[in-house]
């Protein structure tokens, strides 16, 4: 199977992911993008935003147009990720690449587990902004760090924390995916080489 087969299989599972499920395309995007396409690490993870943030826009209108997006919580889950991750992108680029294709792997794994635990949504009109922003701003340090737009997270926090129903949290993770992966929240981290190769 060739490199675009291989690319348009992988794209169509990652889109057919965030908009059915609300996350789950950067987890998806990064390793095809590493043991498929052979990205480096750091390549991959940067890679996996642009990926991301172009499918989520498009799902998001779809699922905005069905009335499924909580606005208010998802701007302010989003608003609350910009700058951590923009710090934490910072800070990924003196993280050797061993350590961040290792941390992918934990949170990805940690997130899967969560996700099969039961949650008691509590009321959305209970929730404490104070709260509601202090979990925006881990995702964003995720989203920032590893290159992932955050969604695998987003949507248990949003069921959980805010207590919006499946289809709403699905849909208003897609805006704090669109956000949270749309700054250039992390520089390149392979350097430049001169001319003579050094």
């Amino acid at each position: 199977m060739n490199t675009l087969v291989l690319a348009l299989v992988a794209g169509t599972v990652i889109g057919l992911a965030l908009g059915a499920l609300g996350g789950g395309g950067s987890v998806l995007a990064v390793p095809a993008l590493i043991y498929l396409l052979g990205f480096s690490a750091a390549s991959a993870t940067t890679a996996s935003l642009i990926i991301v943030t172009a499918t989520s826009a498009t799902a998001l209108y779809a699922h905005a147009r069905d009335g499924h997006v909580a606005w208010k919580a998802g701007t302010l889950f989003a608003a609350a990720g910009v700058v951590p991750a923009f710090l934490a992108g910072t800070t990924a680029a003196h993280v050797p690449e061993t350590a961040l294709t290792a941390a992918f792997a934990v949170i990805a794994a940690l997130a899967a587990l969560r996700m099969l635990r039961p949650s008691a949504a509590g009321a959305a009109e209970g929730v404490r902004p104070a709260k509601a922003a202090g979990t925006g701003a881990g995702l964003g340090a995720v989203t920032g760090f590893l290159g992932v737009g955050g969604g695998f997270l987003a949507v248990p926090a949003l069921v959980g924390v805010l207590g919006l129903r499946m289809k709403q949290a699905v849909g208003t993770s897609l805006l704090v995916i669109t956000v949270n992966s749309s700054p250039p929240s992390r520089p390149d981290r392979e350097p430049a080489t001169t001319s003579d190769g050094r």
